[in-house]
């Protein structure tokens, strides 16, 4: 079965978009549920007497579905993408396929960017 290669350089944005609205969508849920703003939404960080972070109640949950889990699945799903487009690329020209990669990567990265933004204001990191 032959695919066309500008197909796999869309696969890994839309499952980027999709983890992307995930995130989002869980922020939103959990803003309306607990009344938390998106800052701190998890827990928050403290300095005094020792330095150290503390969840809220039900804040690890909050935590895990809104950044961790939706982090870890989609670039799960751009490696499997990647891993898809290789079988079904196989023999088409070397360049195609590393723009394939490139374009995986960069999605990758961009994706796990997105996905550390969320983190850290979910969690209350300051920088």
């Amino acid at each position: 079965m032959k695919v066309r290669p500008w197909v796999w350089l869309l696969v890994p944005l839309l499952v980027a978009l999709s983890g992307v609205g995930w995130m989002q969508a869980a922020v939103s849920h959990y803003r309306r549920t607990t009344g938390r703003g998106f800052y701190c939404l998890a827990g928050y960080h403290y300095s005094i007497p020792d330095s150290g972070f503390k969840y809220y109640p039900g804040g690890e949950l909050i935590h895990r579905w809104t950044t961790i889990i939706p982090a870890n699945t989609i670039l799960a799903g751009i490696g499997i993408s990647l891993i898809l487009a290789f079988a079904f690329e196989r023999k088409t020209s070397w360049r195609v396929l590393a723009g394939i990669v490139v374009v995986h990567a960069l999605t990758a990265a961009a994706f796990a960017l997105v996905a550390s933004w969320y983190d850290i204001n979910v969690t209350g990191v300051f920088i």
